[in-house]
């Protein structure tokens, strides 16, 4: 092996190396941090929740406000994202505990090419995921919610007022404290 290879094959494994760190000190860090969850007060909280439009998997079209009335959870994701794929179990436990009391919309980020709606229904049917699933194919609910990188929640008040903004992967511990605090509890 050349002197040139060696070293393309050592900057490379060092780089490897350090992507792999950074990966396991992220989840180390995320899974360790707790935030703290402040009580709604939804006489304060006069920051509306943009309204969007997504589809079901049948392409039937869905607006936010048509959960108006209802305490809603928006989780943005989708199956190329390992820190979404982690997290969506908590998701699905907590659909199961709380789905009576709050709405949940699982949005997929779908731009027909790397993630389509073919490829996520599977993903869900697979893993027998019983939460709502939306599909955002022209990404206006990205747009609406400033959503430049996933796994993002956003976390709604009857009221419609945007409550949390979460940007990153949570533990399921943080998602029901955030649920919790939405709802009340």
């Amino acid at each position: 092996m050349s002197n040139k290879n060696l070293k393309l094959v050592i900057y490379c494994s060092i780089l490897a190396l350090v992507l792999v760190l950074a990966g396991v000190a992220y989840k180390h860090v995320s899974d360790n941090y707790t935030p703290e969850v402040q009580n709604i007060d939804s006489d304060k909280n006069t920051n509306p929740a943009p309204d969007f439009f997504v589809f079901t998997q049948d392409g039937e079209r869905v607006s936010f406000t048509s959960f108006k009335g209802k305490p809603v959870v928006i989780n943005f994701w989708a199956t190329w994202c390992g820190y979404c794929v982690d997290e969506l179990p908590y998701f699905q436990n907590a659909y199961e505990k709380y789905g009576d009391k709050v709405q949940f919309m699982m949005v997929n980020l779908t731009d027909n090419s790397t993630e389509t709606v073919e490829k996520a229904s599977a993903f869900i049917s697979d893993k027998k995921y019983e939460f709502p699933v939306y599909y955002d194919v022209a990404y206006r609910a990205a747009f609406a919610y400033d959503v430049s990188a996933v796994p993002v929640t956003a976390f709604v008040d009857a009221d419609g007022n945007l409550v949390y903004h979460r940007i990153g992967g949570m533990t399921e511990k943080m998602l029901f404290e955030y649920i919790e605090s939405l709802i009340g509890e």
